[in-house]
């Protein structure tokens, strides 16, 4: 891991480009990304299934545009952010931390460095997702959600799209109607419809 980025710790970061060593270095670590419309339950399950397990050694939260979050999913996180298990590194992502509440900004390590998305392995396409399994699909939503982020102009609303259909399916959503959920709404942030 990146020596800059410590597991057991929680940081800020302004922007969202161009950090190739760290994505490199992390492309194989479990990845969570909180979208900023996720509910105050959908945060709480996400939060007691990467404080209690990783799957790897390191566990990554990403928390992108987190001064869109409310106040009371600031305050949710404000504990883990606070004093994250030392298998976890969180980074918040915004480029207004004055919007950030006081408690949850004073407990971030500032970084001048930035994070980039995960290093991309197969290319998928929105009609891969068609019949695909819960891990299928994860992938499939990761690597589309890793190309948004290194396009040169990110769609706020495709990321957040993305962001909640890999959070809908890693917490044990039915796949079929997370799928047809995203694909409806897909169509209406690319407009396709």
């Amino acid at each position: 891991m990146d020596t800059q980025f410590k597991p057991g710790n929680s940081y800020l970061v302004e922007s969202l480009e161009s950090i190739s060593s760290f994505v490199e270095q992390t492309s194989h670590i479990d990845r969570s990304t909180l979208a900023p419309e996720i509910t105050v339950k959908e945060v709480r399950d996400l939060l007691r299934i990467i404080t209690e397990r990783s799957f790897g050694l390191h566990r990554l939260l990403l928390i992108p545009n987190a001064d869109q979050l409310s106040a009371i999913i600031q305050t949710t996180l404000l504990k883990v952010i606070e004093e994250p298990p030392t298998h976890l590194v969180i980074i918040v992502q915004t480029r207004n931390p004055d919007r950030l509440l006081a408690t949850v900004r004073s407990r971030l390590h500032r970084s001048s460095r930035s994070v980039a998305p995960m290093a991309t392995g197969a290319s998928y396409k929105i009609e891969d997702l068609e019949g695909a399994t819960r891990e299928k699909a994860i992938e499939i939503l990761t690597a589309i959600e890793r190309e948004e982020l290194s396009s040169e102009k990110i769609n706020p609303e495709k990321l957040s799209l993305l962001t909640s259909a890999i959070q809908r399916l890693s917490l044990n959503c039915n796949v079929k109607l997370t799928i047809d959920w995203f694909l409806l709404r897909w169509q209406v942030v690319s407009g396709t419809e």
